[in-house]
C-alpha cells in the first residue's frame, strides 16, 4: 500500500520492523524505488538482498535491471547480466531477457542488447518490440526498419508500440515513404485515431517536412493530449514556420492544454526565429508563474536564445545570471551572442569561465568561438583554438573544420586556410566562396580564378557571389 502511494519511506520503515523477510518483500521494495525513480537505493538494496543470502528471481533481476536503466549505470547492469547468465535465468525466462534489451538500450549500448537478442532462441512480441525500440532510441533506423521486416516474416504481428517505434525510426531516417507505408497499414483498421500512433505520425510527417500530412492526421485524432500539440508545434518550428508554431501554441493553450518543456522552448526558438520579443516575454511571465519552471534548465536556455536572437542583450544576461545550474548549452548560447556582436574579449572571458566551472567546449563552442575571431580579425587567439581543438579531437567534425578555414579566411590568413581546405574530406560550395573573397580582398586574382577552375572541375555550380 505505501509503495503504491509512493510513501517509500513508510515503506521502508515497515520492512525494516518485521520480524521475518522473504525475497518477496525485498523484491517489492525493489520495485517500488525503482517504479519512483530512486533507482541508486534500489540497486543499494537489492545489494543488502544479495549480501543476506536471499533466493533471487526473474521478477528481482527485472526489478533491478529498471533500476540499472533508469540512472544508466550499464556497469552494475553488466555485473546482474553475468548473475543472470550464471543462475540459467536467460534461457529459462524470455521477460529478462526483454528486460536486458532495455536495459543496455536505455544505457546506450547497442551492441549488447543487440548481443542479448540474439542469444535468444524463442522470442515474442514484447522481445521483438524491445530490440526495434533500442534501436529507435539509439537511432540505428535501418536496422529498426530490418528487425520490423523480420518480425513479420517470422510471422509475428506487430503491435501499438511496434509501429509507434518504427515510425520514430522512420522520423530520424527522414524516410517519408517507409512512414507512409505504415501509415496506410494502420489506416486499414482506423488505428491512426489511437493517440500514441496519431502523435508517431505527425511526428514522423513533421521531421520529413510534410506539415500538411501531419496536420491531416492531427485533424482526424478523436483525442488529443499535450503530446499531440507539442509534435505538431516542433514540426513548424524545424521548418522555420515561426509564426505558425506560435499560433499553434496559441490555440493548445486556448483548448485548456498545458505546455511542458518541449512545448515552451520549442515556441521560445520561434519567438527567436522570428523576433518576436513581446510574444516571448509573455512566455518569460508564464513560466514564472508556474513555479516549477524556473528552474528547468532546458526552458532557460530557450529564454536565453530567444532574448539573445531578438537583440534583448540584457534580458539574455538576466536569465543567464540568474541560472542555479548551467551546463554547456546555457554557456553556448552566451557565448555565441557575444560571438555575434564581435565581443571578443567577453567571449573569451566566457569560454575561460565556462571550462573553470568544469564544463568541456563541444563543437558548437568551438563554432561560436571561432566565429567570434572572424568578426573581429582575431588571428591569434584563432590559431590558440585550432589547437586546442585538434587536442580534443574535434577538428575531424566538418562544422568545425569549416569555421576554421572561414575563421583564416577572414583573417587574411589564406595560406593557413587554403591548407586547411584541402585536408578537408567534404568541400561545399559556401566554404570555397569564402576562399575564393579572401583570396580577392587581398587582391591575388590568380588564385581567385584558379579555386573557380577547380570549383567548374568537380561539377560544383557558381552562383551569383562566386560569378
Amino acid at each position: 500500500m505505501y509503495i503504491k502511494c509512493g510513501a517509500l519511506e513508510k515503506a521502508q520503515q515497515v520492512f525494516d520492523e518485521l520480524p521475518f523477510q522473504d525475497r518477496f518483500v525485498w523484491t517489492a521494495l525493489i520495485a517500488g524505488y525503482s517504479e519512483h525513480g530512486l533507482g541508486a537505493k534500489a540497486i543499494t538494496m537489492y545489494e543488502q538482498m544479495q549480501s543476506k543470502g536471499f533466493a533471487l528471481d526473474a521478477v528481482t533481476f527485472i526489478c533491478v535491471l529498471q533500476a540499472c536503466a533508469s540512472i544508466q549505470n550499464c556497469t552494475k547492469g553488466e555485473e546482474v547480466h553475468a548473475q543472470i547468465v550464471k543462475m540459467h535465468f536467460l534461457d529459462k525466462d524470455r521477460s529478462v531477457g526483454t528486460a536486458l534489451v532495455d536495459m543496455y538500450a536505455k544505457c546506450g549500448s547497442y551492441d549488447k542488447a543487440l548481443e542479448v537478442f540474439d542469444y535468444i532462441n524463442t522470442r515474442d512480441t514484447i522481445l521483438w518490440n524491445a530490440i526495434i525500440t533500442a534501436c529507435a532510441q539509439l537511432e540505428y533506423a535501418e536496422e529498426a526498419w530490418n528487425f520490423f521486416q523480420q518480425m513479420q516474416l517470422e510471422s509475428f504481428c506487430p503491435t501499438t508500440v511496434t509501429f509507434a517505434c518504427v515510425l520514430k525510426a522512420c522520423s530520424n531516417l527522414k524516410a517519408q515513404a517507409k512512414g507512409q507505408e505504415i501509415h496506410a497499414r494502420i489506416a486499414k483498421d482506423h488505428s491512426q485515431e489511437h493517440v500514441v500512433l496519431g502523435n508517431a505520425l505527425i511526428d514522423m510527417y513533421s521531421k520529413c517536412g510534410a506539415l500538411i500530412k501531419a496536420q491531416k492526421v492531427f485533424d482526424v485524432l478523436s483525442f488529443r493530449d499535450r503530446i499531440s500539440w507539442t509534435a505538431l508545434i516542433v514540426g513548424y518550428v524545424q521548418h522555420g514556420y515561426g509564426e505558425e508554431a506560435i499560433s499553434w501554441f496559441e490555440h493548445m493553450q486556448s483548448q485548456g492544454f498545458f505546455a511542458d518543456t518541449v512545448t515552451l522552448s520549442c515556441t521560445l526558438k520561434a519567438c527567436g526565429s522570428i523576433g518576436a520579443l513581446n510574444k516571448g516575454e509573455e512566455i518569460h511571465a508564464l513560466i514564472k508563474r508556474e513555479q516549477f519552471l524556473i528552474a528547468d534548465i532546458t526552458v532557460n536556455n530557450a529564454l536565453i536564445y530567444m532574448y539573445a536572437k531578438c537583440g534583448a542583450v540584457e534580458k539574455a544576461y538576466e536569465v543567464f545570471d540568474g541560472l542555479p545550474t548551467k551546463n554547456v548549452v546555457s554557456w553556448n548560447i552566451i557565448i555565441s551572442l557575444n560571438a555575434q556582436y564581435g565581443c571578443s574579449e567577453e567571449v573569451m572571458l566566457h569560454f575561460k569561465q565556462m571550462q573553470h566551472e568544469g564544463f568541456s567546449p563541444d563543437s558548437i563552442t568551438f563554432i561560436s568561438m571561432l566565429k567570434a575571431c572572424s568578426v573581429v580579425g582575431a588571428a591569434y587567439l584563432g590559431q590558440n583554438l585550432h589547437d586546442k581543438i585538434i587536442s580534443v579531437g574535434s577538428f575531424d567534425k566538418a562544422a568545425v573544420a569549416n569555421a576554421l578555414v572561414t575563421m583564416y579566411s577572414s583573417c587574411g590568413m589564406l595560406i593557413e586556410a587554403h591548407e586547411l581546405f584541402n585536408k578537408l574530406q567534404e568541400k561545399d560550395l559556401a566554404l570555397l566562396s569564402t576562399l575564393m573573397l579572401g583570396y580577392s580582398l587581398l587582391g591575388d586574382d590568380q588564385s581567385v580564378f584558379r579555386l573557380f577552375d577547380n570549383l567548374i572541375e568537380v561539377n560544383m555550380e557558381p552562383n551569383s557571389v562566386d560569378m
